[in-house]
Formats: structure tokens, sequence, C-alpha cells
């Protein structure tokens, strides 16, 4: 990392949040077999994992917001098979109430939508391609973007009207706890059927990397929607729900240090790196 942080060009920038989703999936798979395992430490790790995975999310939507200022946005760093963890970061700094992360990942998903330029297929991502079917990201964006106290910034008509997949059930019965429980079911299965890339209709799968594969945080991110609008969630009997990774009791999530992190966001400062609107796309 440190070779990249020497340097200051959006390029560089974009291959740190790379880097920060590498380093996620190591702890993210040693924390998920050691919580299975009941050792000691386990959610800690996983914690230091999932605050990777939002340092990742919000130096590459930065880097490449950079890139576009600078008229560097190239072909080979356009957003396209890291917008599941992106989206699962923005779900997990909502459900872990990090307010400040929710905030910064919540903008850096505005920009993404805001710019189709910076994803591979530009708007045709959100109907489907070669990355995906984007159901998973656009029922994360559309459900856990702002939470219930702040009104949430609008969605253009395509990705508010598009058809969920697994996913729209939950949507559509938010307020029907009777069916709701079959439609999470649904989601869940879906969940559990796209660990790898060889996943049911879908070539690229959203919860590959670790600990997103175990640790269902749109699920948690679910509970607390629910809890915050005073809507009780129905029992669910799901094998995915019953890993010790689906239970974090009291650990306080955001608690976990790293030296890393400290050096992480050196770099984001060092390379004036912001998700505000990039000027030349603001002129525009």
């Amino acid at each position: 990392m440190r070779k990249y942080g020497s340097k200051v060009d959006p390029r560089s920038s974009a291959v740190i949040g790379h880097k920060c989703s590498t380093i996620a999936e190591r702890y993210g798979l040693t924390g998920e077999v050691g919580v299975i395992d009941g050792a000691p430490g386990g959610w800690g790790l996983i914690d230091q994992a999932l605050q990777h995975h939002m340092w990742s999310a919000k130096f590459g939507v930065a880097a490449r917001l950079a890139a576009i200022e600078r008229n560097d946005l190239y072909p080979a760093i356009l957003l396209r098979f890291v917008l599941a963890d992106y989206a699962s970061a923005l779900c997990h700094a909502y459900q872990s109430s990090q307010h400040g992360w929710h905030r910064d990942l919540s903008e850096a998903w505005r920009r993404i939508i805001e710019l189709p330029e910076l994803l591979e297929g530009g708007v045709d991502f959100w109907s489907g391609s070669d990355c995906g079917e984007a159901h998973f990201e656009s029922f994360c964006v559309r459900m856990f973007r702002e939470g219930v106290m702040r009104p949430a910034w609008e969605l253009p008509d395509y990705l508010e009207r598009r058809d969920l997949g697994p996913f729209q059930g939950i949507v559509d019965h938010w307020r029907a706890p009777d069916r709701l429980g079959d439609a999470l079911v649904t989601a869940l299965d879906y969940h559990c059927n796209n660990f790898d890339d060889g996943g049911h209709r879908t070539p690229w799968a959203p919860f590959k990397h670790t600990p997103f594969s175990l640790v269902p945080v749109w699920y948690f991110a679910l509970l607390k929607r629910r809890r915050e609008e005073g809507l009780e969630t129905p029992e669910v009997d799901h094998p995915l729900l019953r890993l010790p990774t689906a239970r974090p009791g009291d650990y306080v999530f955001g608690a976990a240090k790293d030296p890393l992190f400290e050096e992480i966001e050196g770099y984001y400062k060092k390379y004036d790196l912001s998700l505000d609107p990039p000027k030349r796309a603001a002129g525009d």
C-alpha cells in the first residue's frame, strides 16, 4: 500500500481502495472462522474487515471523482464488480449506527448514481449486465441510503421503479408481516446461492467476499430499519441466520483498532480526496 501512497494521482489512489478490499477479505475470512470456532477475537477481526471495506468504498469512489476532475477516468478503473461490496458497506454503516460512515457512504452512492460515467456500462449497469443483475445494489440503495429520521435524496425513476428480483417481496410486503417472512426467506436463499460466481442467475456473486458471505449485514440493516419505524419483524428460521456469524450479540462495531486505519486516512487527506461532486461535472 505504501508504494501507491507515495504517489499523488487518481490511479494510485484507486489502487489503495482495492488494497483495502484485499485486506478486508483476509481479516474477514479469519474472523468468520474464529467466530464459528468460538475463538476469542473473532468479532474483532470481522469488525476490522468491515472497517476496511468501508474505507475501500470511500476511497474507491473519491479516487474516481478526482479522476473525473483531472480528465483521467480511464476504462480500467470504472466501477463494476466492487459495487456489491460498496452496497454491503452502506448497509453495515447504517446497521451499526456509525453515523459518520453512513453519511459518507450515502454520499458515495449518490455520486455513483448521479454520474453513470463512473460505471462500466453507464446507466445500463442498473438493468443488468455481465456484472450481474444489480438487484442487491438497487435494494440497498433504495432502503438504506438514509435513516428514518432524515429525508432520503431522490433516486432516478429507472432505479426507483426497477424490479428488485429476490428482494422485491421485502419492499412489497414491508407492512404485511404475515407475508414478509416468506419474502425474507427468498432473499436469504438468494444470499446463500450467491457465495461464488457460479451462483443462481448472476455471473458475479454479490456475497462472494468475506465477511459479507456469512455476516448478513443487509439483514441486520433491515431489522434496524423496521425497529426505527416501529414495525415488528417476523421470526425467520433460515440456515444462514443459525450461524454464529449472524449473531453478533452486544458487540459494538467500530471498536476494533488497526494501525492501518490512520495510515489510510492519511493517504485520503494527502490525495485531497472528496465525495463532493467533481467540479468538471458540476459545470456541465
